[in-house]
């Protein structure tokens, strides 16, 4: 559908004034956002702006993205094939969009990481009768890009770039035909979604967002870009009001007189019946561990909302999820954990075989991040241990040792 020129001043106006763009020639790390412009109040007030002034997140946008002509493209490969990571902000706008498919083949010919955020939208196939006039330079870039993602494919195990080159081959041809409508692109993203086995997180939780970009590049922030430390994507903490404690008529709290003048006081002793010394107010203490003056109130929620930070297991969870080289180094280090047990220990004993499962599990694992050495050596070393355990169990039974 596109901006038309008010709405197209208006982002600008606003990414001007609420964004700081990082681009490649900064030599920071940053991530590329990749979105429609239908959806650029959602994407940028709604999540890339909070996460940059509540974070510190490093980002590259084109502030003024225009299709009249294919000027763009260029800008395009260079801040894509910079950046540490892409964040795709998917919608129905979006995988109808041939700018935003070039966009996507770029990072993956360009192996970078890539992470898709849902802005809720149910997706659907689109109109075989909307052929958008795709420029003769966005038409080359995408027919040269999807023969070399054809090259690099041919001796690769990754899932996204198989994926990516099945969703090209579904529209070479029609590109070359200038026959590619709405209907082809979608198709061809919801394949590439179904196939790659992508795991969107959602627009509406952005904790869940940020814990899965520090898990892929935790160097893209930088905290002299926070200007609003509060965190909006959490509810403000509560101010827990204490629970008035009931107080009999005949019982005065030793705050209530305190606070009552002499005058009163004398007023009040005077009219009142005598009343046995043994009456006391109950006094209550704080528990062990709690600060002197606070006293635990009964019947408040226990549950604090969370920070907007995730804690370890969702990092640990969120790098096995993305393939982090963090799992191949966990894999090597229960290798040599293993091994060190194996010296010191029975061969027999659990401590060594839990560490001879995790580096295994661990290195198969990491042969799909960046770091597959470190998963071979995993590998390796656990396999030999594991032979090593099985050849000393033969021996023994026979009695040789």
């Amino acid at each position: 559908m596109g901006l038309n020129t008010v709405q197209k001043k208006e982002r600008a106006d606003y990414l001007e004034t609420n964004l700081n763009i990082t681009e490649c020639s900064q030599r920071k790390p940053y991530a590329f956002i990749s979105y429609a412009s239908d959806n650029w109040e959602a994407v940028f007030k709604s999540a890339v702006v909070p996460l940059q002034k509540q974070h510190g997140l490093r980002v590259y946008a084109d502030k003024a993205f225009d299709k009249v002509n294919d000027k763009w493209i260029v800008p395009m490969l260079r801040n894509v094939r910079g950046a540490d990571l892409m964040i795709a902000f998917v919608s129905q706008s979006y995988i109808e969009s041939y700018a935003c498919f070039l966009e996507l083949l770029t990072a993956v010919n360009s192996k970078k990481q890539s992470m898709f955020v849902s802005l809720g939208e149910k997706l659907r196939l689109g109109d075989t009768t909307d052929q958008p006039e795709v420029e003769r330079g966005v038409k080359n870039e995408i027919l040269n890009q999807g023969s070399n993602l054809s090259t690099n494919t041919n001796n690769t195990s990754n899932d996204i770039m198989r994926a990516m080159k099945s969703a090209y081959t579904s529209l070479s041809t029609l590109l070359e035909q200038d026959a590619l409508s709405k209907y082809d692109l979608s198709d061809a993203f919801i394949n590439f979604f179904r196939d790659a086995s992508i795991n969107q997180k959602t627009i509406h939780d952005l904790g869940a967002v940020l814990g899965t970009i520090e898990s892929i590049s935790g160097s893209v922030f930088d905290p002299s870009l926070i200007t609003d430390p509060v965190n909006m994507t959490e509810p403000a903490a509560p101010v827990w009001e204490p629970i008035p404690q009931p107080v009999s008529p005949q019982i005065q709290t030793a705050e209530a007189v305190q606070s009552t003048p002499p005058e009163t006081e004398a007023i009040h002793q005077s009219r009142e019946p005598s009343r046995p010394e043994t009456a006391q107010q109950p006094k209550v203490t704080p528990e062990a561990g709690q600060p002197e003056g606070e006293v635990k109130q009964y019947g408040t929620p226990s549950a604090q909302p969370s920070s907007g930070r995730p804690g370890l297991m969702r990092r640990i969870a969120e790098g096995w999820k993305n393939n982090s080289p963090v799992i191949a180094l966990v894999g090597t280090i229960c290798g040599v954990l293993g091994l060190i047990t194996l010296c010191t220990t029975s061969i027999t004993g659990v401590t060594f075989l839990f560490f001879c499962i995790i580096g295994i599990i661990c290195g198969a694992k990491g042969l799909k991040s960046r770091e597959k050495i470190l998963s071979v050596a995993a590998l390796i070393l656990c396999g030999l241990e594991i032979v090593f355990l099985i050849v000393s169990g033969v021996l023994v039974a026979m009695g040789i040792v």
